[in-house]
C-alpha cells in the first residue's frame, strides 16, 4: 500500500479482500491480520494451484535457493506464513482440460471435492 495508503480499520462486521497478494502485499495481510481477530480477510488468487510448478516446488525449501525462488514468484513461503497465521482454504476451484475436455474440481471447506467433467462436445 505504501506510504499514500494506510490500512484499513476493521469494525467486527467489516470484511477486506486481497486480490492477487503476493510477496509484496503479503507484509500487510499479516499486519492486518495481527491486529484484528474477528473480521473477515479473505485472499483471492486465481493464480494459486494445488499443483506446483517449479518454483513453488523450490520456495518450500529453505535457504538462499528457497528465499531466491520465492522471489522469483514462488508461493511456498506465502503458503507457509499464511498457515502460521492459520489462514484455512475455504473455497477452491481448479480447472484442468483432459483430452479436449474441461474438468473441474471443487472444495468448500465443509465439503469432499465435486467434479464436474464435459467432452470435446460438450455433453456432461
Amino acid at each position: 500500500f505504501g506510504e499514500s495508503v494506510s490500512l484499513p480499520t476493521l469494525s467486527e462486521s467489516d470484511m477486506c479482500v486481497f486480490l492477487q497478494p503476493n510477496q509484496e502485499t503479503m507484509d500487510f495481510v499479516d499486519q492486518l491480520s495481527s491486529k484484528t481477530k474477528s473480521p473477515l480477510i479473505a485472499l483471492l488468487n486465481p493464480q494459486w494451484r494445488n499443483v506446483d510448478d517449479a518454483l513453488d516446488s523450490a520456495s518450500k525449501s529453505g535457504g538462499i535457493f528457497g528465499a531466491f525462488a520465492s522471489f522469483l514468484g514462488g508461493k511456498g513461503s506465502m503458503l507457509a506464513r499464511l498457515e502460521e497465521l492459520e489462514y484455512r482454504q475455504t473455497f477452491t476451484l481448479e480447472g484442468y482440460v483432459c483430452k479436449g475436455g474441461n474438468i473441474r474440481l471443487i472444495k468448500r471447506f465443509d465439503s469432499d471435492w465435486i467434479v464436474f467433467a464435459e467432452n470435446d462436445n460438450g455433453d456432461t
